[in-house]
């Protein structure tokens, strides 16, 4: 998560920035009363990986109805990662490091109890269909040295 908490987009890689488009866009969506797949899914097509989809809208409406707090999104436009954006990356980037047990701790801190299979499942399918397309977010690129 620190990784990626309030790091300009533009230093992401493009797995990073696709999930912080398709984060911000999804919850756009939602607010405007629009279908968030019908928003995001030909990004979806675009990467290739369609297969995602499914998962990724899971995760969205899992976080959104049963997260133990407000989660916040930034605006789309926004230039920096917010916290909670940081988090979701984090999770599913690290979906090849952690055992099965660790993301259910983890996602047993972000929804309610009935639904951590629910948010570890999709999540883990998520990261596993972006690894297998080569877009699961790497760390930031550095920031830029100063001159001298």
């Amino acid at each position: 998560m620190y990784d990626y908490l309030d790091q300009p987009v533009a230093r992401l890689d493009h797995g990073g920035r696709f999930l912080i488009w398709a984060m911000r866009h999804w919850v756009q969506a939602m607010h405007d009363r629009q279908c968030p797949a019908c928003v995001i899914g030909p990004a979806f097509v675009k990467w290739r990986i369609m297969p995602a989809l499914g998962p990724f809208q899971t995760m969205m409406a899992t976080l959104n109805m049963h997260a133990l707090h407000d989660l916040n999104f930034a605006p789309c436009r926004c230039a920096t990662v917010s916290e909670d954006e940081a988090l979701l990356i984090g999770l599913i980037a690290g979906v090849g490091q952690r055992t099965s047990e660790e993301m259910t701790r983890i996602a047993a801190l972000v929804v309610a109890g009935d639904k951590v299979e629910q948010l570890r499942d999709s999540i883990a399918a998520l990261g596993e269909i972006m690894t297998e397309a080569g877009i699961i977010p790497g760390k930031p690129a550095p920031a830029p040295r100063p001159a001298e």
